[in-house]
């Protein structure tokens, strides 16, 4: 065979394919090792940030708060509690390194003094970040469980305990509006880059403000006027407001649109920055 006709032979495409190959295992690996080191940094990093008894960052604001409100004026039926639990979990494994998780209980025997159940930080997130999930899904075991269990042993389980008590409290008339504002006045509530105000309730007011079992009760803008606007609505500029509402049964002719939109009309006159209302279907409403 000729030199020239030595050259005319078709190119064999096998070294190229096992050169990105190689690229690509490379490329996994160095990815994994990264996603790796940068969880060790990040959970070391968690101990090195000067906090207080709560778990909380001495300076600077959490990125996070989120407040609880659980309205147990009646007995929250068992359904609701354990969606009352799983929400409170769900959260509270979502939340990012050093927010604040705050539950408050509602009753009249303080009237209006809601009872600080559970206020504490997260130290860690408790839940992988994007580096860590691809770098697990690409080698299993690559990523180890130390975050997990720093959030467990400093956080989650007393967040557990106090879970477990939620059930256990005497029923009294509710005097939610005052609660919110007085939550709403607390030093913590605003120490935070982002609030959410999650309420769990039935909504149904019955206080010497406005009673919601009244055939008409007056509307918010007149309410405002005959307490005073600075002793009724709160201010929740940038709060995130969410409402679990609880139905109660044969509470049909309370609990209804207009109901919902006078809690509407109080939530937009406190200038929140959004508002949902799950309606206990788990179908939620958005106003």
């Amino acid at each position: 065979m000729s030199l020239s006709d030595r050259y005319r032979e078709p190119r064999k495409s096998g070294g190229s394919a096992k050169t990105w190959s190689t690229f690509a295992i490379f490329a996994a690996v160095t990815f994994a090792v990264i996603a790796v080191l940068w969880s060790a940094y990040d959970t070391a990093q968690a101990g090195l940030v000067e906090t207080d008894d709560h778990n909380c960052v001495r300076r600077g604001s959490p990125p996070v708060h989120a407040i609880f409100v659980v309205d147990q004026s009646d007995p929250i039926p068992a359904p609701d509690i354990e969606r009352l639990r799983l929400e409170l979990r769900e959260t509270a494994e979502l939340l990012p390194r050093f927010s604040r998780l705050s539950i408050y209980l509602v009753n009249d025997r303080a009237y209006g003094q809601p009872r600080e159940l559970f206020s504490e930080c997260s130290p860690i997130s408790r839940e992988q970040g994007l580096w860590e999930r691809l770098a697990e899904a690409l080698f299993v075991g690559a990523v180890n469980d130390e975050r997990r269990l720093i959030w467990d042993e400093q956080f989650g389980d007393l967040l557990d305990s106090t879970i477990e008590t939620l059930d256990d409290v005497p029923p009294s008339n509710t005097a939610l509006l005052t609660a919110l504002w007085n939550i709403s006045r607390s030093p913590r509530f605003r120490r935070a880059d982002a609030v959410r105000l999650i309420i769990f309730s039935d909504m149904l007011e019955n206080s010497s403000i406005v009673s919601h079992y009244r055939p008409a009760y007056p509307p918010v803008d007149r309410l405002a006027e005959q307490v005073g606007e600075n002793f009724l609505v709160p201010n929740l500029s940038r709060v995130e407001v969410q409402v679990s509402y609880v139905l109660r049964p044969g509470e049909q002719a309370h609990q209804d649109e207009a109901h919902i939109a006078w809690w509407s009309d109080y939530f937009t006159r406190a200038d929140a920055q959004s508002v949902t209302i799950d309606n206990g279907n788990g179908d939620p409403i958005t106003l």
